[in-house]
């Protein structure tokens, strides 16, 4: 199980850094996207002192599910970053996991780049077919810092319960209730309260509109958004995929859909376009 979590988290992390690479990105020109990856870790940051690199929430999670602080936690080395764009790089975005950064840069300063002492690899990242597409829909806009900490700083154990008893009625979630004896767990309490759930897909388009899913903004369990292809928070449109993934876990429209988890919070975040969906 825990091979295939850190495979799950690879993937996952592969799947961002490539999506990232191809915000900003403008045809015609020399500059291409880069992931640098880097030879050491962060040096000032110990896994000894956690609160110093992760949230509360982060390590009171870890501690609860036993998942041991790694140096792979350990962020980015800040002074590898400002190297960088001393040479004319532009960082985008750090990768604490993968120990590099997606960078933009101008094609003929590569090899300076390469030839720096703590670099251990420099890739150029591919745009997608849709890339034109996608970055002319919508103006690119960068996240801020108050968004992207918004589902670390949010009270999500305080909300309005919803309603959970002997006469609750399934409708058509009732073979995956019962197949994952999920009723079981709700007539116990565990019906995802205090729970803060990211999901990744393509789109949560209609999300805003669905009946079963309103509870979400009503008792104002959408904690964030974020659209990883965009650059935006304009999460609810396009591709449907995550939306009806969401509903498997979020709904709740008693004798039509209970999902598994329905008082759970969420931060859906779109990782790419339909045309582009891993398979």
């Amino acid at each position: 199980m825990k091979i295939i979590f850190t495979l799950t988290i690879f993937l996952t992390i592969s799947a961002v850094v490539g999506v990232l690479a191809q915000r900003h990105q403008q045809p015609n020109t020399q500059e291409y996207h880069f992931f640098v990856s880097f030879k050491e870790k962060n040096a000032t940051f110990s896994i000894e002192k956690p609160q110093e690199f992760l949230s509360k929430r982060a390590i009171k999670r870890r501690e609860k599910q036993k998942i041991a602080i790694l140096e792979q936690d350990l962020p980015v080395r800040a002074e590898y970053l400002r190297e960088l764009e001393k040479y004319g790089a532009k960082v985008h975005y750090p990768s604490k996991w993968l120990n590099g950064a997606v960078i933009s840069l101008d094609v003929s300063k590569q090899e300076k780049i390469k030839g720096l002492s703590f670099v251990k690899n420099l890739e150029i990242i591919k745009r997608s077919p849709d890339y034109e597409e996608i970055t002319t829909k919508k103006s690119i806009e960068n996240p801020s810092k108050e968004t992207l900490k918004i589902a670390e700083n949010s009270e999500i154990d305080t909300l309005k319960r919803l309603k959970f008893d002997r006469t609750i009625t399934y409708g058509n979630a009732i073979n995956q209730i019962k197949m994952l004896e999920t009723d079981q767990m709700h007539k116990q309490g565990f019906t995802g309260r205090g729970v803060l759930i990211a999901v990744f897909d393509g789109g949560f388009g209609e999300t805003n509109e669905v009946n079963s899913l309103k509870h979400l903004f009503t008792n104002k369990k959408i904690i964030a958004t974020y659209d990883v292809v965009r650059g935006n928070n304009d999460v609810f449109e396009d591709n449907p995929h995550g939306r009806e993934v969401l509903s498997c876990i979020a709904a709740y429209e008693p004798t039509k859909i209970i999902g598994t988890a329905p008082e759970a919070s969420f931060f859906p975040s779109p990782l790419f376009q339909k045309s582009s969906r891993p398979t």
